[in-house]
């Protein structure tokens, strides 16, 4: 399901939110985030982060979805470059294609310097 989410999301669907962490029983110093997708999860507390840390049946119910890899409210990390991503790819596949990208670079001619 996460990797669905990443493939189908947009870097505008993400956002910088501490609510996962909260959920999820992790401290951070203040101004320190996470960029995630956004999830109905993160549109429920995003700006009730103090009430959620509150909310011990809302917190078990994230700690549920977690295992349960609902990534409508499990969170799903992805930076703005999830743009970039267009499929689920094997690791193989995607070291051949930049092996060969970079092959194709490589073998261009030098442009002369002004």
């Amino acid at each position: 399901g996460a990797k669905a989410r990443v493939v189908a999301a947009s870097g505008d669907e993400t956002l910088r939110t501490t609510v996962f962490d909260i959920a999820r029983g992790y401290t951070w110093p203040q101004g320190y985030t996470g960029r995630a997708v956004r999830n109905r999860f993160a549109e429920a507390w995003y700006g009730r982060e103090d009430a959620l840390a509150r909310d011990e049946a809302a917190r078990a119910r994230y700690a549920e979805a977690a295992v349960q890899g609902d990534a409508d409210i499990a969170v799903v990390f992805a930076g703005e470059g999830i743009d970039l991503i267009h499929a689920v790819e094997p690791a193989a596949a995607i070291l051949a294609r930049v092996i060969r990208e970079a092959e194709a670079v490589l073998a261009r001619p030098l442009l002369p310097s002004a």
